[in-house]
Formats: structure tokens, C-alpha cells, sequence
């Protein structure tokens, strides 16, 4: 999990964090991902109420969650569409876009909505069969720009097909 730490609290200043920090209890499970650059990143995996106490003892607040599974870091389990407002788009308009998606990817499987912390909404759904990491981006992709000139761009969507680790089992 990527930590969004609030070392001031939540009215204060925050920063993300991808490394587990050091020192840390030897409970803490990790994640071991290697990037584009080379350099591998100890993530921390969040999967029970210690690890869970931990995270929010160092500050973290809004906890950023992993799309795939620590064992096969290249498939991700679904897919997150963050839709936030632009200037003159309402909550009405984050909702309408929001249901495109229901109809061009979900399909009737399930699908969370949760609204975010800029006044719009994310919406999680699962990534399908799973395919691989190119697949599941380019489909995003497609169904974001769908989206977009539906709503004429009156709502900001960030797709996020980043593939980290969501659970390991």
C-alpha cells in the first residue's frame, strides 16, 4: 500500500510514502516490487488490525490501497476510476459519468462507489478475467475517453490502472 502520511494531522500537510519505513515491527509484511528504474520498493502490506493500527499510528489517514496481488504484481484485480468535478460540473454530473462506466465495463458485476476527498467520487470494478496489466489499461483508457466526450470533459477523470499489490494470499 502506498501511505498518505499526516505526521500534523489531518488539517495539516501530507506526503506519500511507498517504502515501509525502518525501523518497523517484524510483523510487518512486505510487498517487494521492483520498478521500471531498477530500484525495488518494500511496500507495507495492510491485512490485518495491527498492521492496520500501525499505518494509522504513523500518521496515515487515507490509505491507498493496492490493485493486484503481491504474488503476480502484473495483473491487477480491478480497475479505479477517480471522477472529480471541474469548474461549473457538479455532483450530478460525477454520477452521470460515473454510470457509463456501469454500463461499458461492469456489466453487471459488482462495483463500489466511494466519494473522495475533492468532492467527486471513485469507483472501483473488477478488471475481468484477470488480463494482463496492457489490456486492462487500454480498456480503462478507451472507457475514459468514452466518458469524457460524453460529459464534454466537464468532469476530470484520472483513471488509475496502477498495478500494485492489493492483497497477499
Amino acid at each position: 500500500m502506498v501511505m498518505k502520511r499526516y505526521p500534523h494531522g489531518a488539517a495539516g500537510e501530507f506526503f506519500f510514502m511507498k517504502r515501509a519505513p525502518s525501523p518497523r515491527p517484524e510483523w510487518i509484511e512486505l510487498c517487494s516490487i521492483e520498478h521500471g528504474s531498477g530500484n525495488v520498493i518494500d511496500f507495507p502490506i495492510v491485512q490485518d488490525l495491527a498492521a492496520l493500527l500501525w499505518v494509522i499510528n504513523l500518521g496515515c489517514i487515507d490509505l491507498n490501497q493496492w490493485y493486484a496481488r503481491c504474488d503476480d504484481v502484473d495483473r491487477p484485480d480491478y480497475l479505479h476510476f477517480d471522477l472529480d468535478p471541474v469548474p461549473g460540473a457538479d455532483f450530478r454530473t460525477v454520477i452521470d459519468t460515473a454510470s457509463v462506466s456501469v454500463v461499458s465495463l461492469y456489466k453487471g458485476s459488482p462495483h463500489v462507489h466511494l466519494v473522495n476527498d475533492t468532492g467527486g467520487l471513485d469507483r472501483f470494478g473488477p478488471a475481468g478475467t484477470p488480463p494482463p496489466t496492457h489490456s486492462t489499461a487500454k480498456k480503462a483508457r478507451s472507457l475514459s475517453r468514452r466518458g469524457a466526450r460524453l460529459e464534454n470533459a466537464r468532469v476530470a477523470g484520472n483513471l488509475e490502472s496502477r498495478v500494485l499489490q492489493m492483497n497477499a494470499q
